[in-house]
């Protein structure tokens, strides 16, 4: 392998990176299960705190991606649209329109 080879970082393993992310999103249903009864609804922990910051990792991820994106196949392109629309669903059902944009 040559210097140009090494140079270029190594492009992600998509179904690797969505199957994680998968685990994180059920990982945060279930703080959704723990947090929400544990605070005033007030507070409003999952929506002010906990979504926000975990949309703020996907909103990275996702934003990585056109750099890529010429070097990803097809396939994990719509792996990442599949995988994405799923997730604004499951965002919706736990409260959250992550479409919606942010609040001034």
């Amino acid at each position: 392998a040559g210097a140009s080879s090494s140079s270029r970082p190594p492009l992600p393993q998509i179904p690797v990176v969505l199957e994680n992310l998968t685990v994180l999103m059920q990982q945060l249903t279930e703080a959704y299960d723990y947090a929400v009864p544990a605070f005033p609804p007030k507070y409003r922990i999952f929506e002010s705190v906990l979504a926000p910051a975990w949309h703020g990792h996907v909103a990275a991820f996702l934003g990585k991606l056109p750099r890529v994106a010429r070097d990803l196949s097809n396939a994990d392109i719509i792996a990442v649209l599949n995988w994405y629309q799923s997730y604004a669903e499951q965002m919706l059902a736990l409260g959250v329109d992550v479409e919606a944009a942010p609040p001034e």
